[in-house]
């Protein structure tokens, strides 16, 4: 049994492949050698009309690790026809547990394929990856190792407050309940900002597919964390809807909330 045989033979059977059609390997062959099934889905994802099966493929970064690198995405006829195999961006390729799901964001009819890559860290990112290959044709719909939306800025103010600054609209936090800290680490003294720092944030640390108007077309819900003086020091989300629209994200809504008003139960970056 070859190699290409051995990982389908994970569904019990061994599938003739054909017509394998390779998309932004590099130099690396698409899946990367010795990878494996990490998960699967079943669905339509090239609008033929016939089910696909949709592997997402990787190896470990070592034995004993969770992580796993060098991810592609495999689809391929249930009769083992029609084979598509695309290699996601290098920068973007590796991550634990990585998740695939299949829900049409672009209003085609044609299922898209989503996947989350969580890196690990004290940041929380994920980096996020959405492929449409409607028609055998993939195209990239979403890298968020390269593009985050909406941008924001902000900076710290007197008084224990804070200015976030998305999309040109001002959002004022209250952070009194970090007073303690701040004094401590040198920031404030008396109410009075003694250090003048810019608040910061460095991608998302979650996104949620949502149908927010129940049409069977999805958004996402994007939540990047907003961090005061130090990584560990969150101060608010800002909370998006990102709806595919004329070839592109746009965001359709925005939310800022800040860290003392999200809850026991949150469930965010």
């Amino acid at each position: 049994m070859n190699g290409r045989c051995a990982w389908i033979a994970l569904f019990g059977c061994c599938l003739p492949i054909a017509g394998l059609a390779t998309v932004d390997p590099g130099i690396l062959p698409c899946p990367a050698e010795n990878s494996v099934v990490i998960a699967h889905l079943d669905a339509d994802v090239t609008g033929d009309g016939a089910l696909d099966r949709i592997m997402l493929m990787g190896k470990k970064f070592d034995q004993s690790s969770r992580y796993m690198v060098e991810l592609s995405i495999d689809a391929t006829g249930l009769d083992g026809e029609n084979e598509l195999c695309a290699r996601l961006p290098q920068d973007s390729d590796s991550g634990y547990d990585p998740q695939l799901k299949a829900m049409d964001f672009t209003g085609d009819g044609v299922p898209d394929i989503f996947v989350s890559l969580p890196t690990g860290g004290s940041g929380g990112i994920i980096n996020y990856i959405v492929y449409s290959l409607k028609d055998r044709h993939p195209k990239m719909l979403l890298d968020t190792g390269k593009t985050v939306i909406p941008k924001f800025s902000g900076r710290l103010l007197p008084d224990y407050k804070a200015e976030v600054i998305v999309d040109g609209k001002s959002h004022t936090i209250d952070l009194k309940d970090h007073k303690d800290y701040y004094d401590q680490m040198g920031y404030y003294k008396n109410s009075k900002l003694l250090k003048p720092t810019d608040v910061w944030g460095d991608g998302y640390g979650l996104i949620t597919p949502v149908d927010i108007d129940d049409d069977g077309i999805y958004e996402l819900r994007a939540v990047q964390r907003v961090r005061g003086i130090n990584n560990a020091d969150h101060i608010a989300d800002i909370i998006s809807i990102l709806k595919w629209k004329e070839d592109k994200w746009s965001v359709v809504d925005i939310e800022v909330k800040a860290a003392s008003d999200l809850g026991d139960n949150y469930n965010g970056a």
